[in-house]
């Protein structure tokens, strides 16, 4: 019996990623925006039939693991980094990805996620211009 592939292209220019059940853009590269740019392009995006995206979430901040579990084993934090070789995204960029988490106690700093080698890190909200890659489902 032939193993289920990690990511689905639904061909309708998304990817469902069966480790999380979260669905991506199949474009991984949205942009380069500041935070408060990012969120509102995000929730105010309609494609691919979907209206509700927005930006990922990522673990450090507390919130559920997203942005920081693609391209992990079996889409979990602590393992190792598999990049994005060998996945039917389309253009995804090696820096800076936002985050919509916010770092614990700050309304002026996001976490991000450079998917380079999947390092997280946090920036200014304003100020940075960093990749979008809207996602949809979990949370």
């Amino acid at each position: 019996m032939p193993m289920e592939s990690r990511y689905i292209d639904n061909e309708d220019g998304t990817v469902t990623d069966n480790a999380t059940g979260l669905m991506w853009t199949k474009k991984a590269n949205h942009g380069l925006m500041t935070w408060s740019d990012a969120v509102a392009y995000c929730d105010n995006l309609m494609t691919n039939g979907y209206c509700d995206w927005r930006l990922p979430l990522v673990a450090h901040g507390g919130g559920k693991a997203e942005l920081d579990a693609l391209f992990r084993a079996n889409g979990n934090p602590p393992e190792a980094w598999e990049g994005s070789e060998e996945t039917p995204f389309d253009g995804v960029q090696d820096t800076y990805y936002w985050s919509s988490t916010s770092l614990a106690n700050s309304d002026v700093y996001a976490w991000v996620v450079n998917m380079s080698n999947g390092y997280v890190n946090y920036f200014l909200k304003t100020f940075n211009f960093h990749c979008v890659w809207p996602v949809r489902g979990g949370q």
